[in-house]
């Protein structure tokens, strides 16, 4: 499969603890083209994030992969298990970084308030090449103009603390790229960002994507950001991809009750003044007392006592996407005709 860049098949995070283990991912699946943005989406605590950390072996003890795969295809068509490798090996930090890099949510707590931010950016540079330190601060000088850095010559000497958050997120992204990686993982690059800002970095990272030839991989709560640059979606819940589709699929016919209940709950220009939001019934289930079956049948309208209390299904083709419901599924489709008919509309 030469346009496949990542494949996460049956990934399980777990983290032990006294009061039991909290399973962060729960037999998570999902594929990454090369050249394309996949966001994945889900309310907080859906295990997002805690995905984008296993890919990269950054889980914090005493988190740790209890199952799966994380097959990563270089450009030569040698694929490796990222799962199976240890965190601290000389393949996964070549890895990390060289091939596989990644933006956070907050850059200040991934930035030594102690170095500069030319030396941040130039030691990535020196970590992974064979370089010297006077060409490493010269790819890191072109870098900053790059990414909108004004005066980047000047700056390579400034400390964190003395830029806007925008302005950080921007040496964050330069960061990523200063090695030519193949997949950029962006956690919520935007959170913290002003509409304005918001918009230029997300249209910094569509502008790089082109220029570099990379995929992203962009973790949001924002269907705004989705719909502005997804190529594919990948929607979360309970530690599981529930749907997974092209962007125009998911937003013109959703076919996972999870994700039309996220998409009804979203604002509407033509709301009827007065009109209350729609929202999803009930609460995320704690992880300490996952629901038997489907993870969403506690909240789902269109549930059926069997077979979405009895066990959870597998991602199934359901048209122009693939989810994990039982309406999709041959031997039980007749159960939901009315409801599958009304989505159809």
């Amino acid at each position: 499969m030469p346009d496949v860049l990542l494949e996460v098949r049956n990934l399980s995070v777990h983290f032990p603890t006294r009061s039991g283990v909290v399973k962060a991912v729960d037999g998570l699946d999902l594929t990454l083209y090369r050249n394309k943005t996949m966001c994945v989406v889900g309310e907080s605590g859906s295990g997002k994030s805690m995905t984008a950390s296993a890919i990269l072996q950054l889980l914090k003890k005493p988190g740790r992969i209890a199952g799966g795969e994380i097959l990563f295809h270089h450009k030569n068509g040698r694929v490796v298990d990222l799962a199976k490798l240890k965190a601290n090996s000389e393949e996964m930090r070549q890895i990390r970084g060289g091939h596989i890099a990644m933006i956070f949510q907050e850059p200040m707590t991934s930035m030594s308030p102690v170095h500069t931010i030319g030396d941040q950016v130039s030691e990535m540079i020196l970590l992974h090449e064979k370089v010297s330190k006077a060409e490493a601060k010269a790819r890191t000088i072109r870098l900053f103009g790059r990414v909108g850095i004004p005066d980047p010559e000047a700056r390579y000497d400034i400390y964190p603390f003395m830029l806007s958050g925008g302005m950080r997120q921007r040496v964050m992204i330069a960061m990523a790229l200063s090695c030519n990686p193949e997949l950029l993982i962006a956690d919520e690059p935007t959170t913290a960002l002003d509409v304005t800002m918001q918009a230029n970095v997300l249209g910094l990272m569509q502008e790089v994507q082109k220029e570099f030839g990379i995929s992203i991989m962009l973790i949001t709560h924002d269907f705004g950001v989705v719909a502005e640059v997804a190529d594919d979606v990948s929607v979360m819940y309970l530690g599981r991809t529930v749907e997974q589709g092209e962007v125009h699929d998911i937003f013109r016919a959703p076919k996972h009750p999870y994700t039309r209940a996220l998409l009804n709950s979203i604002p509407k220009l033509d709301a009827i003044p007065g009109h209350r939001l729609t929202q999803i019934e009930g609460m995320v289930p704690s992880p300490f007392n996952r629901p038997s079956g489907c993870p969403f049948q506690s909240r789902c309208p269109d549930r059926i006592a069997d077979p979405c209390a009895r066990e959870c299904p597998e991602l199934l083709d359901a048209g122009t996407s693939r989810a994990r419901c039982y309406q999709y599924d041959p031997a039980y489709a007749a159960l939901w005709q009315p409801a599958l008919a009304e989505v159809a509309k």
